[in-house]
């Protein structure tokens, strides 16, 4: 990949951002489909990797939100990642994301049996919290109302379903709290 692909493609999005921080890029084939890219707000020193989908859903099925998407100083994205909002999802800063991983605010609905769900519109949103220092390995889903706690590692292939306090580690599906930092110990804990 070129620089001047890397810098154009950085270009387009931060015009189109509420804020982009220096220093930040966003790698090629993005996809900003059908939204405003107002409501997404990012800091300095940021990095998006390719194919990255990041959403916030103004309106759908008549329906009106306000989402926005902030996401912190020093964050890493990979690439294959789709961060979708039509509430607020917020990233603090130093979080590392690796690929493919799913972070949403929200869902499709499905309520009435009688009618696809694609017809069907997608649930009011839940906020999400990702806080400083978090790592979350590939192929993750964060779902709808939840908060990682600080430094909190999530294992590959997990689906994080409930909050996960500072200094842990989660895995599985869903995911469950299977180390912490017992800060008396100094040391990482298994938990039974």
């Amino acid at each position: 990949m070129t620089d001047f692909l890397i810098k154009i493609s950085t270009w387009f999005f931060a015009k189109r951002c509420g804020h982009f921080g220096k220093n930040s890029i966003i790698l090629p084939f993005y996809s900003l489909r059908g939204i405003n890219a107002r409501n997404i707000f990012i800091g300095d020193g940021v990095s998006i990797g390719m194919f990255a989908w990041i959403s916030t859903v103004e309106s759908f099925n008549g329906k009106k939100y306000s989402p926005r998407i902030e996401i912190g100083d020093g964050t890493s994205i990979g690439r294959y990642c789709a961060i979708l909002a039509n509430k607020k999802i917020t990233i603090e800063k130093n979080v590392l994301i690796s690929f493919r991983v799913l972070i949403t605010d929200h869902s499709h609905e499905y309520s009435n049996i009688g009618i696809p769900i694609s017809m069907q519109g997608i649930t009011d949103g839940k906020p999400v919290l990702i806080k400083e220092g978090v790592f979350i390995g590939s192929n993750c889903a964060v779902l709808p109302g939840v908060t990682i706690g600080k430094n909190s590692v999530i294992g590959a292939n997990s689906a994080v379903t409930k909050d996960v306090p500072d200094y842990c580690v989660a895995a599985g599906n869903p995911a469950k709290i299977i180390r912490q930092y017992d800060e008396n110990k100094n040391k990482w804990v298994a938990v039974k």
